[in-house]
């Protein structure tokens, strides 16, 4: 089990908002963005994964919904 010491608001809001640096700080990721809004607590993005070792790269659509 871990624990971590933090704000949860503040990491959700990091979570929610920061997936564009998501490729800065994560070596799997190639790249990630909102492709559109549906609310201010939904929307659908797009991400790619980098080739590892065996694998080749992916590209993946997703939902995400926060509730606040």
């Amino acid at each position: 089990q871990s624990v971590f010491e933090g704000n949860v608001d503040f990491v959700m809001h990091e979570a929610w908002t920061g997936l564009e640096s998501v490729p800065s700080w994560d070596p799997h990721v190639k790249f990630a963005w909102v492709f559109t809004s549906l609310t201010n607590y939904s929307d659908i993005i797009t991400y790619g994964s980098n080739p590892v070792f065996i694998l080749s790269g992916r590209d993946m659509v997703a939902a995400r919904i926060y509730r606040p």
